[in-house]
């Protein structure tokens, strides 16, 4: 083997402990603790360290991960407004092209991680029934839409940091 050859590793997987250190590291207000992690102590105050859709239990931490990873795939998050790439992943990855207050109502919802949203809010505490119509998971999401202890809210909430933050291991695929 010659000694460029052996030079050259791989590329290593940015490991999930590396968003963390970088979320948890950032004075950011968007990392803030009670954005981050699901995890309360016993005065609802969140568990110092804790990070990630790992913080929530059951299909709820399953479907955190799976529209992270749906988010993070479509790079669908936009501004408020869903008119830019921005911090709100539900603007754009829910909503899709559809207006965000016409979203708000569930008509003509459209985004690239509609069924993990749907999902999402299906799993989380309080959510609607898998059977729900648009109107009515629209009606769960859009108040929860960055609300740590909902599955889609912790899911947010973890783009808005590393976006904020530019810990961009934290949006790699």
């Amino acid at each position: 083997m010659s000694r460029s050859a052996a030079s050259r590793a791989p590329a290593t997987p940015v490991a999930p402990s590396d968003c963390k250190t970088c979320a948890l590291g950032s004075h950011h207000r968007s990392c803030a603790p009670e954005f981050i992690t699901a995890a309360r102590d016993e005065a609802d105050k969140p568990v110092e360290g804790t990070f990630g859709c790992g913080t929530l239990s059951g299909a709820a931490a399953q479907t955190c991960e799976a529209l992270l990873a749906c988010i993070k795939k479509h790079h669908c998050s936009t501004n408020g407004a869903g008119t830019a790439p921005g911090n709100n992943p539900a603007a754009g990855c829910y909503c899709g092209k559809v207006d965000p207050t016409t979203c708000l109502s569930g008509a003509g919802v459209n985004g690239p991680c509609l069924a993990e949203y749907h999902a999402a809010a299906v799993a989380s505490v309080g959510g609607p029934s898998a059977s729900a119509d648009d109107a009515k998971f629209a009606g769960f999401i859009a108040p929860n839409a960055f609300e740590a202890k909902t599955a889609f809210g912790l899911a947010d909430n973890i783009v808005a940091c590393a976006i904020d933050a530019r810990c961009a291991m934290c949006l790699a695929p």
